[in-house]
């Protein structure tokens, strides 16, 4: 029998009843008992088990499972509203995350759109100056644009709109990249990067370390010489940190140069980037070319720019 407060269980086995739900119980095991014991009385079998109780017996009996079957039947049709409800605030959950999924998506596109126009401006505008410094200068801004600018697109295209996969945008980049500062030079690169993905806290700044450390290599490390190679690597260690490596085979940089004095824009932007918002550290090994190697830390999505 079942009960639901200590009278109901009492008077239950004073009758001599040897069957209980005791709350709490989930929905689905208490309506498969319910229509167990529902079976049972519409063939007869409970009121058989209970006839020799005698007729007062069986007329007590009569009453309280009338008075159960009424209790269970008004039970069964809350469960049933109650699952009817959850599956309607499960549908509008539903169509609400899609419509967030729509607008990121749209916004990434928009930002992405946005991003290549005002590179397209800079370039225009290189084009009415004959000046090798500013026309440096605007490629340089436009190439830290374009790297923000790729990680957007990336995230419009995928189907995780909060993380970049790593290896796809090292590959688009670096392509970029030899277009706009490659002058003749065969510069074959290589790039060998674990199955990583960042969230947008960390992707744009990550992007603008490897842009600059990449462009550099190019414009620089090649100097007097037709043909060089870039190596650029990307690992996880099993404790969460991300290792990055780039590494060219060039003329190498000036032992003179210390990454934690050094003044240059592009260096500078890289070692407070990586200091200040990846939280990481950078260092060089100069061995038969230039090595710059980048590790941080994997963070949360509590991340947020410094």
């Amino acid at each position: 029998m079942f009960y639901t407060d200590r009278k109901d269980e009492v008077f239950a086995l004073a009758l001599g009843a040897d069957k209980f739900v005791r709350k709490p119980v989930e929905p689905d095991t208490f309506i498969e008992i319910v229509e167990v014991v529902i079976r049972e009385m519409e063939t007869s079998k409970v009121v058989q088990k209970k006839a020799a109780g005698g007729r007062e017996g069986e007329g007590v009996f009569k009453l309280y499972s009338e008075r159960l079957v009424n209790k269970l039947e008004k039970k069964m049709l809350a469960l049933e509203e109650e699952v009817a409800r959850r599956k309607q605030v499960e549908k509008q959950l539903k169509v609400r995350l899609t419509e967030r999924e729509t607008l990121l998506r749209e916004l990434h596109h928009r930002v992405k759109n946005n991003l290549q126009v005002v590179s397209s401006l800079l370039d225009m505008s290189s084009l009415r100056t004959q000046d090798e410094n500013v026309i440096g200068l605007i490629k340089n801004v436009r190439s830290k644009i374009h790297s923000i600018a790729i990680v957007h697109s990336q995230l419009y295209n995928t189907e995780v709109l909060e993380q970049v996969n790593i290896g796809d945008y090292i590959h688009e980049l670096v392509s970029y990249l030899i277009d706009i500062y490659a002058r003749g030079e065969q510069i074959t690169t290589l790039v060998e990067a674990a199955s990583v993905h960042l969230d947008l806290a960390q992707a744009i700044p990550y992007a603008l370390v490897l842009s600059e450390l990449t462009s550099n290599a190019i414009r620089h490390a090649f100097n007097g010489r037709e043909e060089g190679m870039i190596k650029i690597s990307v690992e996880m260690t099993a404790g969460g940190t991300i290792l990055t490596s780039v590494k060219d085979d060039g003329i190498g940089l000036s032992p003179k140069v210390d990454i934690a004095k050094v003044e240059t824009l592009g260096l500078k932007l890289v070692r407070n980037v990586v200091q200040r918002q990846l939280k990481g550290k950078m260092r060089i090994k100069r061995d038969r070319g230039t090595e710059f190697i980048v590790e941080f830390k994997l963070l949360g999505k509590e991340v947020k720019y410094v």
